[in-house]
């Protein structure tokens, strides 16, 4: 019996994953490109709160990543956006930027704004 409520739990654990994953919002209106360890964010509007910080679609470049450069455009840096990037030690961040979502620049140790 113990075991099979482990093996329900872990397959409720992985459809909620599955299921997050799958409601993360499109990147519309924006881009993103990663050119020697700087990750620029550029477009217009609102960029999308995300729920886990591995479902930006930059989390692959995490540990790349040295500098980061929101453009003019860009209107909301979303929740989690660089969630992590312990490598950023710059972050540009444009006059247009009016909100910034929740834990959108945690663990980005000695990072510096401009």
């Amino acid at each position: 019996m113990k075991r099979l409520i482990g093996i329900l739990t872990i397959v409720c654990m992985l459809m909620c994953t599955l299921v997050s994953y799958a409601n993360e919002p499109p990147l519309e209106n924006i881009s993103w490109k990663v050119e020697n360890g700087t990750l620029t964010i550029s477009g217009t509007g609102k960029m999308p709160d995300y729920k886990t910080e591995n479902s930006v679609p930059w989390a692959s470049a995490k540990d790349e990543v040295t500098k980061i450069i929101v453009e003019n455009g860009i209107t909301h840096i979303g929740s989690l956006s660089f969630y992590g990037f312990t490598k950023a030690t710059e972050a540009v961040i444009a006059d247009s930027v009016e909100s910034i979502g929740l834990c959108a620049f945690d663990y980005t140790e000695g990072t510096k704004t401009s």
